[in-house]
């Protein structure tokens, strides 16, 4: 199957510009003199030839830009797309076989199923068989929420930013709590105390 085409979302029309000529302006019969209101016309026309003229070069720069974009920039879009195809194949296939501690699967895992949502969100570059491939990665290795999980990670975060606070006030020479939940309220002053511990001395 060949790849996909690459599409300009650029809105704007690619094609080449047309070049028009040939301002519209008034003129005086022999003998006599243009009238105020003409020579107010001729001054607008001209300007509005002058903002065409400008509007006429962005014009062949966009498409010049265009052209560019399509024969060096894409096909190497294309191939970055395939290389991080080759890499989360490569890597899916020694993640079966890898011994990994809890923390660094959930980081590797992390690492692929981001990659594999890059390619499927942009696919260029690759088959519509390769695509279906990262999704069903994507698909194997992404746990669903559930709201058990959402606690478990909400906890886990809890936990790092109370190690934290904890550090901060120390510094400060603030006592806390012996517990601290995520139902405690901080007071104002122990607030001031740690900001003031932050600022860079």
């Amino acid at each position: 199957m060949k790849d996909k085409q690459q599409q300009f979302e650029l809105g704007c029309d690619p094609a080449k510009p047309r070049t028009v000529k040939n301002a519209l302006v008034v003129t005086a019969r022999a003998g006599e003199v243009l009238s105020p209101a003409q020579v107010q016309f001729n001054k607008l026309m001209k300007q509005l030839e002058n903002t065409r003229v400008k509007h006429q070069r962005e014009q062949e720069l966009l498409y010049e830009l265009v052209v560019t974009c399509s024969k060096e920039l894409m096909p190497l879009v294309d191939e970055i797309h395939r290389v991080n195809f080759q890499m989360v194949t490569l890597a899916v296939d020694a993640f079966k076989t890898m011994k990994l501690t809890a923390r660094r699967r959930e980081a590797l895992v992390d690492l692929l199923c981001g990659k594999a949502h890059e390619v499927v969100t942009d696919s260029t570059g690759l088959t519509d068989e390769q695509v279906q491939q990262m999704s069903a990665v994507i698909k194997e290795l992404e746990e669903p929420v559930t709201a058990e999980g959402m606690k478990a990670r909400i906890d886990e975060e809890f936990d790092y930013m109370r190690s934290m606070m904890e550090g901060i006030a120390h510094r400060a020479g603030v006592r806390l709590a012996s517990a601290i939940s995520t139902s405690t309220v901080i007071p104002p002053s122990w607030s001031g105390k740690c900001r003031s511990a932050l600022r860079p001395r």
